[in-house]
């Protein structure tokens, strides 16, 4: 089941060449294969790799959902009830894939895969909003990881209970404080340094910010300021601080 791709067929592949219209408020709607991908705020689209749409009954749900989520996240609409509500589907997508169940289920999945959590799979949520909540997210990965501590199958149980004890400490929290920053400074240049149509000039001034910000980062001051945030961040998820 794992090695299974999400079922996305394009509008080519469909009897009739287009997917089936039904009236919905009084016009006829249909899904379309554009809600395999979602748009980002620097226009740039990534693939959800957890849509899947099926002919035969002419709904879309969430794959990820379906074989991996928790109680709650096996009951979402996406998951059991799956949806053919073509005139809210995009905002449908949108807070399905910002939601903690579907997070959840994605940690699950990864684990699964792979005996540890790849941050290449939470890409699978597709979402620039709750990536950017590290408190959000921090929450579902603890959450996902005690409850594989409590498998049956020792492996799982280990390493779970082994990720869990690294990502709990203050040091790992410190580091993702730090990291944060520092992604916070260079996603924006090389943003910019992938566009096809860069000017050059503006390439170099950004680089020359870049560096000055990064520069910044290494004084007293903004290690003080790291380790406050990381502490207070610890002490409000009960923490133990090192």
């Amino acid at each position: 089941m794992i090695s299974i791709s999400p079922c996305q067929p394009l509008a080519s592949n469909i009897p009739g060449k287009s997917f089936p219209k039904r009236k919905q408020n009084n016009i006829f709607r249909s899904f379309h294969d554009t809600y395999y991908y979602k748009m980002l705020p620097d226009k740039s689209t990534v693939k959800r790799t957890w849509v899947s749409y099926s002919p035969s009954i002419d709904r879309v749900y969430c794959i990820v959902c379906k074989l991996f989520g928790t109680t709650n996240g096996k009951t979402n609409s996406l998951s059991r009830e799956r949806t053919n509500d073509w005139q809210h589907i995009s905002t449908r997508l949108n807070e399905h894939e910002s939601s903690i169940e579907h997070l959840n289920s994605v940690i699950r999945y990864s684990m699964y895969k792979n005996n540890r959590v790849d941050v290449n799979d939470l890409r699978l949520t597709s979402n620039t909003k709750l990536a950017e909540n590290r408190e959000t997210a921090f929450k579902a990965i603890v959450a996902t990881l005690e409850d594989f501590s409590e498998s049956i199958d020792r492996l799982y149980s280990s390493t779970a209970n082994n990720l869990l004890k690294n990502i709990t400490s203050f040091s790992f929290v410190t580091v993702m404080f730090l990291m944060n920053k520092i992604f916070d400074i260079t996603t924006p240049l090389l943003t910019y340094l992938q566009t096809p149509s860069n000017d050059y000039i503006q390439a170099l001034t950004m680089v020359d910010i870049a560096d000055q910000r990064l520069s910044k980062l290494r004084t007293q001051e903004s290690v003080d300021t790291i380790l406050q945030e990381s502490k207070e961040f610890s002490v409000k998820n009960e923490l133990d601080e090192i």
